[in-house]
């Protein structure tokens, strides 16, 4: 297993809830996991873009993120 990174949000929580909202964006992230920083989500959420996991959809402030099946 992989050191956590101090303040680092775990990826499932965040893929998680993606799924579960099917189209969601940072801000609606935010109030769900009031624990994390915007930044800290940013990360996790461009993690899991890179990864393939989700979609992001629009630009800077407009961004939406899609779950991908």
């Amino acid at each position: 297993p992989q050191p956590v990174r101090r303040g680092a949000m775990p990826e499932r929580k965040t893929l998680s809830l993606v799924n579960e909202k099917k189209d969601i964006s940072i801000t609606d992230i935010v109030l769900f996991f009031k624990e994390y920083s915007q930044k800290t989500i940013q990360r996790d959420l461009a993690t899991l873009v890179e990864a393939g996991k989700i979609k992001r959809t629009g630009e800077k402030r407009w961004s939406r993120y899609l779950f991908v099946s």
